[in-house]
C-alpha cells in the first residue's frame, strides 16, 4: 500500500510500522545502547517490522539479542519467554504486539 504509483488514492490515517524505526534508531544511537531484544507477536504485521528493525539496528553497529520469541496473541504465561530474555542478558527490550 506504500506504493504510490500502484495505489495512487490511497491515505493511511496511521502511519505504517515502519515509520517507527527511525524513533527507535534515535533513541538507542541518544543513550549508546549497543545491545537489545526484540519481542514480536508472530503475526505478518510483525514480521516485516522485526525483519527491518533487526536490519537497521545491525547496520548501525547494534547487536541484536534475539529477533523473536514464540509469542502469540492469548498466552498469560509468559515464564519462558521471562527465561530466555535473562538467558539472552539482554537488558534493552523492544517489544512489538498489540496488546
Amino acid at each position: 500500500l506504500s506504493d504510490t504509483r500502484r495505489f495512487p488514492t490511497f491515505f493511511r490515517t496511521i502511519p505504517s510500522d515502519n515509520a517507527s524505526i527511525p524513533g527507535f534508531q534515535a533513541t538507542i544511537r541518544e543513550f549508546g545502547w549497543q545491545q537489545v531484544a526484540i519481542i514480536s507477536q508472530i503475526d505478518e504485521i510483525f514480521n516485516n517490522l522485526t525483519v527491518v528493525m533487526r536490519a537497521v539496528l545491525e547496520n548501525d553497529g547494534v547487536r541484536v539479542l534475539t529477533e523473536r520469541l514464540a509469542l502469540e496473541p492469548g498466552i498469560t504465561d509468559t515464564r519462558d519467554i521471562v527465561q530466555q530474555l535473562n538467558t539472552s542478558g539482554a537488558r534493552i527490550v523492544i517489544l512489538n504486539v498489540f496488546e
